[in-house]
């Protein structure tokens, strides 16, 4: 899908597209130089779960803003942002994700080394471990 997109620093988002069901693992793989994931899966309610893949090769991204706030996932692979040592960026990132059975700790330690985040999982209090999220990511 986003083979000529080497050189593109917006990535395209797919919000309030409930016709997808699962994100392939490489979507992103060629978006080399991609800086800013805002709003990607906005709303996508019938997404239920995230490929610990997806960011691998976007080592350059910094932006990750509403990307599956409002979706349907029910868990968050451990190092989703393992490869992405540039984020400044997470605001409302899993936002009313009320689906989420729990928020693994290495997301929560990840998102508090970024300043500012907004209520990074705010509404997501269907996580068995939910009343543990330190309050600034709420």
């Amino acid at each position: 899908l986003f083979v000529n997109k080497q050189h593109a620093i917006n990535m395209s988002s797919f919000d309030n597209c409930n016709n997808i069901t699962e994100i392939p693992e490489n979507l992103f793989k060629n978006c080399v130089n991609a800086k800013y994931f805002s709003n990607t899966f906005y709303n996508c309610k019938n997404i239920t779960s995230i490929p610990e893949n997806l960011f691998k090769y976007n080592i350059n991204a910094t932006t990750f803003d509403s990307v599956f706030a409002e979706s349907g996932i029910t868990s968050i692979p451990e190092n989703l942002f393992a490869n992405n040592p540039n984020i400044t960026a997470v605001n409302y990132l899993f936002r009313n994700c009320n689906h989420l059975s729990s928020i693994p700790e290495n997301i929560i330690s990840k998102c508090m080394s970024i300043t500012p985040h907004f209520s990074v999982f705010a509404g997501c209090t269907s996580a068995s471990n939910y009343s543990t999220i330190p309050a600034e990511l709420k």
